[in-house]
């Protein structure tokens, strides 16, 4: 597998970055849990946005979601790390899980559990909508070399999660599990994170 060179945002999108879409998009929904005051705090992750909300606001800010392979090397690097700060098991220092916190957590509570590019928040918080359809087989469907893989065929009413959340216990939160979920279903325990490709070279 090969990537283009890519960018990919520090921490998943905030409850304030989401807040001036919907002020730029009158009339559309607001994420559920919106004004539940355990998640709505200006820094914390946005949930309860459904993968076509979380689309919704790519298009809008001229970005998209990272497809798996992305979100996977931002998170794993190239020294195929078990978590994103590296092998050492999960601390609550370097991440939220567990339901210690009962909620999500401000995105940069956890600068220990940075990941090999400096993203935050890549284990723990929030698991995160990736591009992808979820195909279980799509790892060994991929041919050497193959560059920039995403899986557009299959069944699009699930889409692929990727990362832990602050409910998940530890064994659930390797960077290399993969997870789907229903694209239309919005929880509490599901945002996202933006990117785009690099710019080209002067």
């Amino acid at each position: 597998m090969r990537l283009s060179p890519f960018r990919i945002a520090r921490y998943p999108v905030t409850n304030e970055q989401y807040g001036r879409f919907l002020e730029a998009n009158s009339g559309y929904r607001k994420p559920a849990f919106w004004g539940e005051e355990s998640f709505n705090s200006p820094r914390q992750p946005v949930v309860g946005v459904s993968w076509e909300d979380a689309v919704a606001y790519c298009n809008w800010a001229g970005l998209a979601l990272p497809t798996e392979a992305q979100w996977e090397v931002a998170a794993r690097g190239t020294d195929g790390r078990r978590f994103a700060w590296g092998n050492e098991e999960p601390t609550l220092e370097l991440a939220n899980y567990g339901t210690f916190a009962g909620k999500t957590t401000p995105v940069d509570d956890h600068p220990a559990g940075a990941g090999p590019f400096g993203a935050l928040d890549m284990t723990g918080n929030v698991t995160e909508w990736c591009a992808d359809v979820l195909d279980p087989e799509a790892y060994a469907k991929r041919q050497d070399g193959q560059l920039d893989p995403v899986v557009s065929l299959g069944e699009p009413s699930f889409r692929v999660l990727r990362g832990g959340s602050w409910l998940d216990r530890p064994c659930s939160l390797p960077a290399a599990l993969r997870g789907r979920y229903w694209a239309r279903l919005r929880r509490r325990f599901i945002g996202f994170r933006c990117a785009l490709p690099a710019p080209a070279e002067p």
